[in-house]
Formats: structure tokens, sequence, C-alpha cells
């Protein structure tokens, strides 16, 4: 891990790509809500946040260090697998 991502400050593209993920994870019933602990489903929600994956994804084609596109495309292809598997289909 290099400095500037053990920096909470110093946001990265894996900081940007976590943040969105663990969103989308959380509306896929993945994480218990913090107040009440009670685990929630937003299809439409994790949808969105999956969608603007594929965005931050198009948008940086040819700008992302190997480690960085292995990671977004890593996190892209296991919410949608699990996006697929809460929706039914």
């Amino acid at each position: 891990m290099t400095e500037s991502e053990q920096d909470p400050g110093n946001p990265t593209f894996k900081t940007l790509v976590s943040e969105l993920a663990q969103a989308a994870a959380a509306c896929l019933g993945e994480v218990p809500h913090p107040a009440s602990g009670e685990v929630l489903v937003d299809l439409p929600r994790a949808l969105r946040l999956l969608q603007l994956l594929v965005v931050v994804h198009e948008k940086t084609k040819g700008n992302l260090d190997e480690e960085e596109q292995k990671f977004l495309f890593t996190a892209m292809k296991s919410l949608h697998e699990r996006f697929l598997e809460v929706r039914g289909t």
C-alpha cells in the first residue's frame, strides 16, 4: 500500500471504486444497516451504483495502470454477479 493510499485525507482511484462498491454491496443486502442492524435490499440504487462504476470504467480507459484496471474490473464483475443473484435471474 502506498503512502497516499494510507492517508484518508488523500483519496485515490481505489478509494473511489471501493466507496462505490461498498455502497452497492450494502444495497444488495451484504451489509446490515449500522443503526438498526437490519439487512436492506435496494436493487434500483444498487443498479445505479453499478452503472456508475461502468461509467468510471468507460471514462478511464487507457488511463489506469494494470492494478487499477484489475481492481475496477473485479469490483464490477463481483457486483454484477451478486446483483443478478439477488434479483433472481
